[in-house]
C-alpha cells in the first residue's frame, strides 16, 4: 500500500531537508574554513620563509655552509683550568643575567678524576630561587654557551607559598685542559 503524499506535503519535506543540509553545512562548513585559512597563512608564512633564505643564499659561494654552520652549536677548545674556569663562570653569569636569574651561589665542586685525555672535567654548581619559566629559558639557552659540556644534575624544589617559584640547584660541566697539555690534543 503506497502513501499518497500531497504535493504541499512533497514540499515541505523538500525544504526541511534543505534546512537539515543547510544546518549541517554551517556548524561543519565554520570549522573547516577556519582550518582552511589558519593552514593557508601557515603555508604563506613557510613560503616568506623560504623566499628569505633562498634570496639570502643564492649569489654567494658557501652561503649554504654559512647557514648550515650557523645552527649548529660552538664550542671553544679548552684553556688550562684557572683559564677554563673564570671564562665558563663568566659566561654562565651572563646566561643568568639574560635569564633574569639571581644566582645565590656559584661554585666548582672538586672533580672525581673526571679525566680525558688531555682534559679533566670542571663542575660548576649553581643555587638560585628563580621562576618556573625562567629556569627554562634558562636551560634552553645553555647550549649558546661555548663552554658548556652538559648539565650533571638539575634539582628543583617548588616554594610552598608561591607555585611559580622553584628553588633550583643546577650542576653544569666543561672542559679544562690538564697542565702542561698541548691545546686541542686528545679530547
Amino acid at each position: 500500500m503506497a502513501i499518497r503524499i500531497s504535493e504541499r506535503d512533497q514540499r515541505a519535506i523538500a525544504l526541511g531537508a534543505i534546512a537539515v543540509v543547510a544546518i549541517l553545512a554551517y556548524h561543519f562548513g565554520g570549522r573547516w574554513v577556519g582550518e582552511w585559512q589558519t593552514t593557508r597563512a601557515q603555508l604563506r608564512a613557510l613560503r616568506a620563509q623560504l623566499a628569505k633564505v633562498e634570496e639570502w643564499t643564492s649569489g654567494r659561494p658557501g652561503a649554504r655552509q654559512l647557514a648550515v654552520a650557523a645552527a649548529v652549536p660552538t664550542f671553544a677548545m679548552p684553556e688550562t683550568e684557572d683559564q677554563q674556569a673564570v671564562l665558563f663562570r663568566n659566561a654562565f653569569n651572563d646566561q643568568l643575567n639574560r635569564a633574569g636569574i639571581k644566582a645565590k651561589s656559584l661554585d666548582y665542586q672538586a672533580s672525581r678524576k673526571a679525566v680525558s685525555g688531555s682534559y679533566k672535567t670542571l663542575r660548576l654548581q649553581c643555587k638560585a630561587r628563580c621562576q618556573l619559566a625562567q629556569m627554562l629559558d634558562l636551560l634552553a639557552r645553555l647550549p649558546e654557551n661555548k663552554y658548556f659540556v652538559g648539565v650533571e644534575e638539575l634539582q628543583i624544589r617548588p616554594d610552598s607559598r608561591n607555585r611559580q617559584e622553584v628553588d633550583i640547584v643546577l650542576t653544569l660541566s666543561t672542559f679544562a685542559r690538564l697542565p702542561g697539555a698541548k691545546a686541542g690534543v686528545g679530547l
